[in-house]
């Protein structure tokens, strides 16, 4: 299942590429909501996010910077920096962390790579591996999340 899963996304993400490699940039900016996750071995996914009840999402600006801000339990987290994209490939490199219960941001040195694939304009997928699969999935498990793209004519609640 492990193979089936991490092949499947990684299929989708050479055709995505393959079909439209120079907009990829255009079409990472906006936010993307989570709207799934799983782990390679279909383990239950171990960090205490519901989603649902919990709201996960990263804003990606023409500049290059993003925001990521998760809900969790009504404590709400925001890490922000600037990413870069090398094809399938993105690189995050965060300078400031503010948790709920920070009154100001703190800084925050910290960098890992995910792998993109875009399955239309409206949805994409995430395939993060080593330190950062491990944080929510068994060891040597990959996690894969699955990001709907929010609307941009509608507010944000």
């Amino acid at each position: 299942m492990k193979t089936i899963l991490l092949s499947a996304a990684l299929l989708a993400a050479s055709y995505s590429f393959a079909a439209t490699p120079a907009s990829v940039l255009d079409d990472m900016e906006g936010t993307w909501n989570v709207k799934s996750r799983a782990c390679t071995s279909n383990t239950p996914i171990n960090d205490g996010i519901k989603l649902g009840q919990d709201k996960i999402s990263v804003t990606h600006k023409a500049d290059k910077t993003f925001e990521y801000k998760t809900n969790i339990g009504g404590c709400e987290t925001i890490v922000k920096g600037t990413y870069e994209l090398d094809n399938m490939k993105a690189t995050y490199n965060s300078n400031s962390y503010q948790g709920c219960k920070d009154a100001n941001p703190s800084p925050r040195n910290e960098s890992f790579s995910i792998y993109i694939a875009y399955l239309n304009e409206d949805e994409a997928v995430t395939v993060a591996t080593g330190e950062q699969a491990a944080m929510s999935c068994p060891a040597g498990d990959a996690l894969v999340v699955h990001y709907t793209k929010e609307d941009e004519d509608c507010d944000s609640p």
